[in-house]
C-alpha cells in the first residue's frame, strides 16, 4: 500500500492558534493523508481489473474514509491543547488515526469488491485482510507502545469481538513485546529513587515486558532477591495522546458491530489510567492480601515500601512458573486440585471479599512450587472493589444461570444493566450458560465439545449483540473467560460446585 507517512512537524502549537486557524492547520495536515487514499483506491480499482465500476466505487469510498480520517483529525488536534508536548504528541495521534483510516478503507474496499468477485474468493481475500490489519496493529503497537498496546492486548483475549486471524496475531502481544533499552529503565529508577537507586542491582534482562511498564530481577544491599517494576519513561504524555485518539475514534468505533464501545473504553480509560499509580498498586496489594484466609493456598508478593514510590514498585521476588505453563507440565493429580483452588479463589474474590484482582489472566498467576504448589497473583494495578449489594445482584445471576432458570437469568441481566440490541435476552444466556456450566455441582466434561460451544457462542454475538453491559464486566468477563477456557482446556476431574455454592450463599446472605 502506498504509504500516507508525512511530516507534521509544527513550530506553533494549538494553543497559540485561533479555531479557525487550527482547523485549517488540521486540513493542510490532512490533505497528504487524502490524496494518497484517493490515489490507492484508484490503483487498486485497476488492479483489480480496470472495472469502470469498481473503480468509481472505490474512489468514492476511499474520499468517504478520507473525510473521516480528516474530521477525525481535526477533532484530535482542537482538543490536543489539553496534552502536554503537543508538538512530540501530534505525529502519534496522526500514527494512530491514519491506520485508523486506512484500515477502515481497505476493509471497505473489500466490501466494494466482494460484490465483483463471488462469496467464495471474498472469503477467502477477507481472511487474508484480516490478518494484514492485524498485522498493521501490531505494527503500531510496537512502535509507540502505550495504551494502545494495552488496548491490543485486551482485544487480542476477546474472540467475541475480533476474527481469529486478528486474535493469532495480537495475542502475540501478550508475551512478545520488545523490551524498552534498558538505559531508559536506569534513568527512570535514578530520578525516583535518588541515591537508593545504587543499592539496588537490577538484570538487564527483563523478566516482563508491558505495554506501561518493565519488570526487572534485582538484589537489595542485604542480598534479598526482588523484583522491580519500573513505569517505562514518558509514558504520562503517551497515555495523555493516546486516550486523546481514542476518544477521538469513538465515533467511528461506534458504529461497527462489537458491542459496548462505550463503556469498554470508559473502563479502558480509568483502568490504564489507574495504572501508572504504582503507589495505589501497592495498597492494592496490601487489600487483596488481606482478604486471603491462611492456609487458602493463594498469596500475593510482598512489597517493599521504603524502595517505592508512585513509578517505581518494588515487590519479593517469587520463583514459580506461569499458570499456563505448569498446567500443561502437571500431571492431573496435581493440576486438577489447583484449577479448583483457582475457581474457589475468583468466586471468593467476587462474592465473598469483594476484592477482586481486576486484570485476571494467566499471565498474571504464578504457581509456586510447593506441596501443594501455591498460586501467586501478581500485577494489581487495577482492582474492582463489589458492594455487598452488588454482590448479591451478581450471586442472584450466578445462581439462576446454574439452576438454568431462564425467566430468572432474564430478570437479573435486566436489573445489572445487561442488554442486547432486540431486546432479548437469549445472546446473553447463551454466554452465561457457556462459561459458568463447568461450575455446577456434579458437572462431567463428557460430549462437551469446546469448539461447538464458541460457535455458539460468536453466533448468538452475530445475531444479537450486547450493546449495554455493567462497567464492571469489562474485567470481570475477560477473568471468567480466561478462568472458563482454562477449565475447558484442561477438562479437570474435580467437583466445584460445593466451592461456588458456599460463595453465592455467603453474598446472599446479604440485605440489599
Amino acid at each position: 500500500m502506498t504509504s500516507v507517512a508525512q511530516d507534521v512537524s509544527c513550530p506553533t502549537g494549538p494553543a497559540e492558534l485561533s479555531t479557525a486557524a487550527r482547523v485549517a492547520e488540521a486540513r493542510r495536515r490532512a490533505m497528504p493523508l487524502l490524496d494518497a487514499l484517493f490515489a490507492t483506491g484508484r490503483l487498486i480499482g485497476n488492479a483489480l481489473g480496470n472495472v469502470e465500476r469498481l473503480v468509481i466505487d472505490v474512489a468514492r469510498d476511499s474520499l468517504s474514509i478520507a473525510r473521516d480520517a480528516e474530521a477525525l483529525y481535526e477533532s484530535a488536534v482542537d482538543a490536543a491543547v489539553t496534552v502536554r508536548a503537543t508538538a512530540r504528541a501530534t505525529p502519534r495521534l496522526t500514527a494512530i488515526l491514519k491506520e485508523a483510516a486506512t484500515i477502515a478503507a481497505t476493509y471497505r474496499l473489500h466490501q466494494t469488491r466482494a460484490e465483483i468477485v463471488g462469496k467464495e474468493s471474498a472469503a477467502a481475500s477477507l481472511r487474508v485482510l484480516h490478518a494484514r490489519s492485524a498485522e498493521r496493529v501490531y505494527t503500531l503497537c510496537v512502535e509507540l507502545r502505550g495504551p494502545i498496546l494495552k488496548l491490543a492486548q485486551l482485544a487480542s483475549s476477546r474472540p467475541d469481538l475480533l476474527p481469529p486471524e486478528w486474535i493469532t496475531v495480537l495475542s502475540r502481544l501478550q508475551d512478545q513485546v520488545p523490551p524498552a533499552p534498558f538505559e531508559a529503565i536506569q534513568a527512570r529508577l535514578s530520578a525516583e529513587l535518588g541515591e537508593r537507586a545504587a543499592s539496588l542491582v537490577l538484570d538487564p534482562e527483563p523478566l516482563a515486558t508491558a505495554s506501561l511498564a518493565q519488570v526487572h530481577a534485582a538484589t537489595l544491599p542485604d542480598g534479598t532477591e526482588c523484583a522491580v517494576k519500573v513505569q517505562l519513561p514518558g509514558v504520562e504524555e503517551l497515555v495523555e495522546t493516546d486516550l486523546l485518539a481514542l476518544k477521538a475514534l469513538l465515533p467511528l468505533l461506534e458504529t461497527l458491530p462489537i458491542g459496548d464501545v462505550r463503556t469498554t473504553l470508559g473502563e479502558l480509560i480509568r483502568t490504564i489510567t489507574a495504572e501508572l499509580d504504582f503507589a495505589a498498586e501497592a495498597q492494592n496489594l496490601a487489600a487483596f492480601a488481606a482478604t486471603l484466609p491462611p492456609g487458602s493456598g493463594v498469596r500475593v508478593p510482598a512489597v517493599f515500601a521504603e524502595y517505592s514510590t508512585q513509578r517505581v514498585l518494588v515487590m519479593e521476588r517469587i520463583r514459580g512458573a506461569r499458570l499456563t505453563t505448569w498446567l500443561d507440565a502437571a500431571p492431573p493429580a496435581e493440576r486438577d486440585p489447583l484449577l479448583g483452588r483457582l475457581v474457589e479463589s475468583v468466586c471468593r474474590q467476587l462474592l465473598v471479599a469483594g476484592v477482586v484482582h481486576g486484570d485476571l489472566h494467566p499471565g498474571n498467576v504464578l504457581v509456586e512450587p510447593g506441596t501443594p504448589p501455591t498460586l501467586v497473583y501478581l500485577d494489581f494495578g487495577v482492582v474492582l472493589r463489589v458492594e455487598p449489594a452488588r454482590r448479591r445482584a451478581l450471586a442472584q445471576l450466578g445462581l439462576a444461570l446454574i439452576q438454568d432458570d431462564a425467566q430468572a437469568m432474564t430478570r437479573c441481566f435486566e436489573s445489572l444493566g445487561f442488554r442486547t440490541a432486540s431486546g432479548a435476552p437469549d445472546t446473553l444466556i447463551t454466554i452465561g450458560r457457556q462459561l459458568l456450566a463447568p461450575l455446577r455441582s456434579g458437572w462431567t466434561w463428557e460430549g462437551f465439545d469446546a469448539g461447538a460451544e464458541l460457535d455458539r457462542v460468536l453466533g448468538a454475538f452475530r445475531h444479537d449483540d450486547v450493546v449495554a453491559i455493567p462497567p464492571e464486566m469489562v474485567l470481570l468477563g475477560r477473568a471468567f473467560a480466561s478462568v472458563a477456557g482454562l477449565l475447558a482446556h484442561h477438562r479437570p476431574d474435580v467437583d466445584v460446585g460445593p466451592a461456588v455454592l458456599t460463595a453465592l450463599g455467603h453474598a446472599l446472605a446479604f440485605s440489599e
